[in-house]
């Protein structure tokens, strides 16, 4: 190798040292140095010049004669941080020391330093030693920039400020210090606040003020944001007065909105505001502001607006409402409130409780703030017809309705604001009906509701009925029936009694309201199909007792009774049936007799009493047990006639008749009676049922009395017992199909009523345990109808929502069997009657297809044309 080489190998070798050194030393202080000019260097010249690989040597060769073990001997003879500055000629360094790798050798034993010595050491003194303050601000601000330093700038940055504020800096040089990022940056411009005050305190004749210096960074925004952390802080709370006066001064001088010089000097509290001279200098920079600039004309509305919500600005107006000495600011705030809400088109509900005192009294219609709202929400009804302005809802929406309607009525007999009050009651009638408020709402709104025994002679009502007419004659489709709002507030005994009270009235229109009334109640338990039973509750009969038939009430259930009936016929019911639904056998006789002994109820008793003995006629109840319960011998007439009725049923053949009428609980009855006509007899009751009325008549008694909640249980366990015989029995799905006669059904078999009992028998013979030949419904089907007529009666299930989902789920299984058949689509078209069509019709085509195809991954038309 030549000597030239040599030389460059050694120096490469020494480079690579350096810089590995380097890395090592500084890679926990300063990240990385300055890359912005690390290629570049300044010339004596001032321009600039590459820094190749010659120069980078050089600087490496001139470093290594400081080496870590220099550095090192530095920090053991402690030589202080100053001296080593200069030892590394940073002094001669200049504006291009971020580039220098002598500086983060220097940072480095300035860290070190502190930790060895314990010493609060700052790289400050040194720097600014020879650097001023222009030029450690450039230091700062290229550290910032410069990529991987972020931590750096932010340590140099601190111990400026805390150096600059050390050393009793101007405050404007301080701040200079300081990031722009108002968010980032509030802690230390909060000390910077405090250190002005300081500052200002320890030089007076070089006092400053903080907003000239804060205006050249942040506007009016954050100047705001400023003053608010500065009285949060309790470091600074002492100076808010001070900031507050100078940004007042500050944004008055510059002529700023209303609005932003309002932020300035508010307190915090609104009820503060009337003890502040400066909120009455405001008000007047508010009069001069509209002067100089009446294109931007404004008024106190949006400067309150801006801080307060609106119960402050309500608190305001109350408060100085209430003194000589702001009387007349109340007064100006009312007027330029209701002015601001009708350039925004801002309803009088809404700025009614600008207006409204806390209580609401008849001297409301006195108050002066009240006629200029009135005043207001005229005008604002005639510029806004569409809107609702009235004034009577808007006092209602803060008040409510009682409140406002008895305040009303009050203020109608005051000859002082009876005009006033006639008139808001009159909008206040025509509001709820353009509201369309429902008659039940408006019947609590007149405290109704609360009336009790009274409801009928309060004059309330009969205004109340007037705007239910009214109600229903505007709103048709909504009618509401005059029962509702006493059954919803009056329960159903009350109701009775005093509708008893008011048909004896003397007035013959409260006698029609309340016969208005009865009526509308029964009618409403009729349409909702309300059981007599239950009736028999609402009314409290179940609890009568001996007063049971002398009870008002019972009349009202018995005529409810008869309607009941009339009305359905299938589940009608009768008097002995309910009453002993709520009393036993004895209770009911103990009335019995005591209703006899009097005049006004002996018939009826005597009626009722031939009722039981004929219940207990089909219950088969033994004359010895019906004499212990009438409490009367053998030898009295009545017990010889139900012996001689008792015998005939037990013996004679015919006696089956009385248990012919279709109704499950009868037929059960007869169950009864036949094993006491038949003792050696041990059929089962399914057995004795089905013998006698036959599979058919039993499944159709058992599919109705599903249907009635008080019997649907009964019948559910009757049919099971039904199902379960037949099953026993080794009836098949055909047989049982047949035996319901559901052959005969037609086209609507899947919405007879004995389709899902035979639905619910295959389906337990398919999980049957040990069933040979498991038959499907639809094989079932198949066997007994044509694919013809089991299409017809498919498509006529898909035109009824109820049988749609059984029919689609029968014609897909069809479907795919005449694909796997390849039926002739001749006959499909047929059996869908589509063979009108023409031959290229979708219809035809589809099916078509599919066969050519041999495709059947579709369900096909059966399931997915819509019929």
């Amino acid at each position: 190798m030549t000597r030239l080489g040599m030389v460059f190998l050694a120096a490469a070798t020494i480079l690579i040292t350096v810089s590995i050194t380097i890395g090592i030393t500084f890679a926990g202080s300063t990240s990385a140095v300055n890359t912005q000019n690390s290629n570049r260097s300044r010339g004596d010249d001032g321009t600039h010049e590459e820094r190749g690989f010659f120069s980078t040597l050089k600087d490496a060769l001139s470093f290594s004669r400081r080496s870590p073990r220099t550095i090192s001997d530095f920090l053991n003879r402690k030589t202080p941080v100053g001296d080593v500055f200069v030892k590394l000629k940073l002094a001669k360094a200049g504006d291009t020391i971020l580039d220098d790798p002598q500086f983060h050798t220097w940072v480095t034993y300035v860290d070190d330093f502190k930790l060895k010595y314990k010493q609060t050491t700052s790289m400050i003194p040194t720097l600014a030693a020879h650097y001023n303050d222009d030029a450690l601000l450039m230091i700062l601000e290229a550290a910032k920039k410069s990529v991987g330093m972020e931590k750096f700038a932010t340590r140099l940055k601190g111990e400026l400020v805390q150096w600059s504020m050390a050393t009793w800096k101007h405050p404007a040089t301080v701040f200079k210090f300081l990031d722009p990022q108002i968010a980032k940056e509030m802690p230390q411009i909060l000390t910077w606040v405090k250190y002005v005050d300081d500052f200002n305190l320890k030089y007076p004749k070089q006092a400053t003020t903080m907003v000239p210096i804060l205006t050249t960074r942040f506007n009016a925004d954050a100047l705001y944001k400023i003053l608010e952390a500065v009285k949060i802080s309790k470091d600074t709370k002492i100076i808010v007065p001070k900031l507050q006066a100078q940004l007042t001064r500050w944004a008055m001088g510059a002529e700023m909105s209303p609005t932003i010089v309002f932020k300035y000097i508010s307190p915090g509290l609104i009820t503060d505001l009337l003890q502040m001279p400066q909120f009455f200098t405001w008000i007047k920079y508010v009069d001069d502001f509209n002067m100089k600039h009446p294109q931007e004309k404004t008024s106190m509305v949006p400067g309150l607006r801006s801080l307060y919500p609106d119960t402050g600005i309500r608190i305001l107006l109350e408060t100085a409402r209430k003194s000589e000495n702001t009387k007349n600011i109340a007064t100006r705030l009312e007027t330029e409130l209701l002015q601001w809400s009708m350039a925004t088109g801002t309803s009088p509900t809404e700025m009614f409780k600008f207006f409204a005192p806390k209580e609401l009294t008849e001297r409301l219609l006195q108050m002066p703030q009240f006629a200029i709202w009135l005043k207001y929400a005229n005008d604002f009804k005639a510029k806004h017809p569409g809107n609702d302005a009235a004034a009577s809802l808007a006092m209602m929406d803060f008040y409510g309705d009682k409140a406002v309607f008895n305040m009303l009525e009050t203020a109608a007999k005051t000859t002082s604001t009876k005009t006033v009050a006639a008139k808001l009651q009159k909008e206040l009638w025509d509001g709820w009906l353009t509201k369309k408020t429902l008659p039940s709402y408006v019947f609590e709104a007149l405290a109704l509701d609360e009336a009790g025994d009274t409801v009928f002679s309060n004059p309330k009502l009969s205004m109340w009925i007037n705007y239910l007419n009214m109600f229903n004659k505007e709103n048709p489709a909504n009618k509401e029936r005059m029962v509702s709002s006493f059954h919803n507030n009056y329960y159903t005994e009350h109701f009775w009694r005093i509708t008893s009270m008011a048909m004896h009235d003397a007035d013959k229109g409260t006698a029609n309201i309340a016969k208005r009334l009865r009526a509308e109640k029964i009618d409403g338990w009729l349409s909702n199909k309300e059981s007599p039973r239950d009736v028999f509750a609402l009314l409290n009969l179940h609890k009568a007792e001996a007063n049971l038939f002398s009870n008002e009430n019972f009349r009202i259930w018995t005529k409810y009774l008869d309607d009941f009936n009339k009305r359905y016929p299938d589940i009608k019911t009768n008097t002995i049936q309910t009453v002993l639904a709520s009393y036993s056998n004895e209770e009911l006789v103990k009335i019995l007799v005591a209703a006899k002994k009097s005049p006004d109820t002996e018939k009826l008793a005597t009626n009722l009493q031939r009722s039981l003995l004929n219940t207990w006629m089909r219950e088969l109840k033994d004359p010895a047990e019906v004499s212990k319960l009438l409490k009367v011998e053998m030898t009295d007439e009545m017990m010889k006639i139900y012996v001689k009725k008792f015998n005939w049923m037990m013996n004679s053949s015919t006696g089956d008749k009385v248990f012919d009428k279709p109704q499950l609980p009868i037929w059960l009855q007869y169950v009864r009676f036949y094993k006491a006509k038949h003792p050696g007899d041990d059929k089962s009751s399914i057995a004795i049922l089905t013998a006698h009325y036959g599979d058919e008549a039993l499944a159709n008694v058992i599919a109705a009395s599903k249907k009635q909640p008080i019997l649907k249980e009964l019948a559910q366990n009757v049919e099971a017992d039904q199902l379960q015989n037949w099953l026993s029995s080794g009836k098949s799905s055909e047989d049982v199909f047949r035996l319901l006669k559901l052959d005969k059904t037609g086209e609507n078999l899947l919405g007879s009523p004995l389709y899902q009992t035979w639905f619910a028998f295959s389906t337990k013979l398919i999980s049957k345990p040990n069933q040979v030949e498991k038959v499907t419904r639809f094989d079932t089907l198949l066997r007994i109808y044509s694919e013809e007529k089991l299409s017809a009666i498919l498509l006529a299930g898909m035109k009824d929502p109820s049988q749609e989902k059984q029919a689609r789920q029968f014609g897909a299984i069809l479907y795919q069997s005449w694909i796997k058949r390849k039926t002739n689509p001749e006959k499909i078209h047929k059996w869908m009657n589509v063979k009108e069509a023409a031959a290229d019709s979708p219809e035809k085509l589809f099916y078509t297809n599919k066969v050519t195809n041999n495709n059947a991954s579709d369900d096909g038309p059966l399931t997915t044309q819509k019929q």
